[in-house]
C-alpha cells in the first residue's frame, strides 16, 4: 500500500514560503512580510512545514507573522517593556495644567443651557489662554459642555429673513405670470388688428 503524500505551504509556494529543489540540494525559503529579506535553509530531505518553521524560528525568524530577525529586533526595541509607560499614557505636567485651566475657563465662561460663551470668550480665546490647540478645546467643549447654539434673537432674525425671501419669490413668480398673460393678450389683440 502506498503512503499518501501531503503537500504544505513550502511545497505549494504559499504564504511567503517556497522550496527550491536541485539534484542533491533542497532549500527552503521564507520571505519577510515587512521588508525584502528572505531566509534560506538547506535541507537534506523535505520536512513537514512545522519542522521547517521551527528551524527558521531557531535562527531568529518569526513565522506567524513572518518577520526576519532584523524586523523582529526592531519590533522588540519599539515595544515598551512591562511597567514602562507608553507615550500615549504619559502626559507632561504642563499639559495636565493646561487641561485643568481649560476646564475651569469653560466652567466659568460657557453656558451649557444656552449653548454659548460669555462675551469676549470663545474656543479660540480659551485655546490662546491655555496654549492648547483650538480643535482640542472645541472637541472637549462639545463632549463635556455641549455644542454651540445661536442666540434666540439671531435665530428669530434669520427666520424672519427666510420668510421675507419666500414672500419675495412668490411675489416675483406672480408678477412674471401676469407679465406673460399680458404679453399673450397683446399678441392676440395685435394679431386681430392685422387680419
Amino acid at each position: 500500500m502506498r503512503s499518501k503524500t501531503y503537500f504544505h505551504d513550502y511545497q505549494l509556494s504559499m504564504k511567503g514560503r517556497r522550496l527550491e529543489r536541485s539534484p542533491g540540494l533542497i532549500v527552503a525559503h521564507l520571505a519577510c512580510e515587512l521588508c525584502p529579506a528572505e531566509g534560506d535553509l538547506r535541507l537534506r530531505a523535505i520536512l513537514p512545514a512545522a519542522k521547517i518553521d521551527e528551524k527558521f524560528r531557531q535562527r531568529g525568524w518569526s513565522t506567524s507573522p513572518r518577520r526576519c530577525p532584523d524586523c523582529v529586533a526592531a519590533a522588540r526595541a519599539a515595544k515598551p517593556t512591562k511597567g514602562e509607560p507608553t507615550m500615549t499614557t504619559r502626559q507632561s505636567v504642563a499639559a495636565m495644567k493646561a487641561q485643568a485651566e481649560m476646564f475651569n475657563l469653560l466652567t466659568m465662561h460657557f453656558d451649557s443651557g444656552k449653548g454659548r460663551y460669555a462675551e469676549g470668550w470663545s474656543d479660540a480665546a480659551i485655546a490662546k489662554k491655555t496654549e492648547l490647540a483650538p480643535d482640542h478645546v472645541a472637541a472637549f467643549r462639545a463632549a463635556a459642555f455641549g455644542d454651540l447654539r445661536e442666540p434666540e434673537e439671531i435665530a428669530k432674525l434669520r427666520a424672519d429673513i427666510n420668510a421675507l425671501e419666500a414672500l419675495a419669490r412668490e411675489a416675483q413668480a406672480t408678477m412674471v405670470e401676469q407679465i406673460a398673460s399680458l404679453r399673450a393678450e397683446l399678441a392676440r389683440v395685435t394679431k386681430g388688428l392685422k387680419a
